[in-house]
């Protein structure tokens, strides 16, 4: 009788224990965890939060190394620097991580993750054709760079209905 009360007492003093450690936090927490961003450089929409300035980095910075990728092969002479630098480009599509937030950037996504799709295999085929010389690598790389190309075209048209561009 007695091991039963004193069971009895430490599960309800565990009890008690526990209900005042689990007390709640009234402190409001924001819904968005992307920290708080100086925006004003940035385009109406991204300010107007149709996206994340996380998401529209990471647009504009691929946007722009894969416009710079042709211009920087032209000063490259040797086989080896050119496969050197498709390389690091590869290196940089393989290494984008991102989840789109909203339906923007869903709307977005759909062009620009075919578009990352394109722009590898594009690179991988330029590799490979630096290494062959084989026509048919050469074709199937034109192919991906059009097909890149075209799914760049329809972000930036998005883009510009959503008033993200400059």
């Amino acid at each position: 009788m007695q091991f039963r009360k004193h069971f009895l007492f430490i599960v309800l003093c565990t009890s008690l224990f526990l209900t005042a450690c689990g007390k709640e936090n009234d402190e409001k927490v924001s819904a968005s965890t992307e920290p708080k961003v100086d925006v004003s450089s940035y385009p109406v929409g991204v300010q107007n939060g149709k996206v994340t300035t996380n998401y529209y980095d990471i647009l504009m910075d691929t946007m722009s190394k894969h416009l710079e990728v042709p211009e920087d092969i032209k000063e490259k002479t040797s086989i080896d620097d050119k496969k050197e630098l498709y390389r690091k480009y590869l290196l940089y599509l393989n290494g984008i991580n991102y989840k789109v937030s909203n339906d923007v950037e869903q709307e977005i996504d759909n062009y620009f993750s075919s578009f990352l799709y394109n722009a590898k295999h594009w690179t991988e085929y330029r590799i490979k054709h630096l290494d062959t010389k084989s026509d048919l690598d050469n074709s199937v790389a034109s192919d991906y760079f059009t097909n890149a190309k075209n799914d760049m075209l329809m972000v930036m048209e998005i883009m510009e209905k959503y008033k993200l561009s400059n």
